[in-house]
């Protein structure tokens, strides 16, 4: 019988111990997904471009991507896309670059090589509401890294200005988007 209560002690103190560490197991499952459930909507809100604001107007530039079609030489074909966005009354001039980077370079601080550039006005001035318009530019792959480089790095940087009521404001600063690989 002593063999037996000490069994049974032995197996509640097994119980108990397995209830306390499940209890803490799921404590701390309870406490990474709280951390995760705060922390995600900060990761998730992280834009992958950034966006420039200027009176009353925002502009922003997203990462290159190969559009899936190619020229009559084979090279692919690239879509430059921005967004702008504008309260009523207003109109934007846009100031497009499309570069290709010079990866192994950069170190020596060659510069990057531009290959075209735009200018375009977005007009908002008959807009009754805050209205956003998607600017899609399609450009050749630049081959401008010799034979020796399967990919091309291409970026492209946006700057604006806005008119209101017959005054201008500055130009922005550059906003650059990350450089997108593509295989040539």
């Amino acid at each position: 019988m002593n063999a037996r209560t000490s069994t049974t002690t032995s197996t509640g103190r097994d119980r108990r111990r397995s209830a306390l560490s499940t209890r803490r197991t799921a404590r701390g499952t309870a406490v990474a997904v709280g951390v995760a459930a705060l922390t995600l909507p900060f990761l998730v809100a992280v834009p992958a471009q950034a966006a420039t604001t200027l009176s009353g107007c925002t502009v922003t530039p997203l990462i290159p991507v190969a559009n899936g079609d190619v020229d009559a030489t084979n090279t692919p074909m690239v879509d430059y896309v921005y967004t702008v966005t504008c309260d009523p009354g207003r109109s934007v001039q846009i100031v497009s670059q499309y570069w290709e980077q010079d990866t192994w370079e950069r170190e020596d601080d060659d510069e990057d090589d531009q290959f075209d550039s735009a200018v375009r006005t977005r007009d908002f001035t008959n807009a009754s509401v805050r209205k956003t318009k998607t600017v899609t530019v399609e450009k050749v792959l630049p081959s401008l890294d010799g034979s020796g480089d399967p990919e091309a790095e291409v970026y492209q940087k946006v700057k604006f200005k806005v008119s209101s009521g017959g005054v201008d404001s500055p130009w922005t600063a550059f906003e650059l988007t990350l450089p997108q690989f593509i295989h040539q």
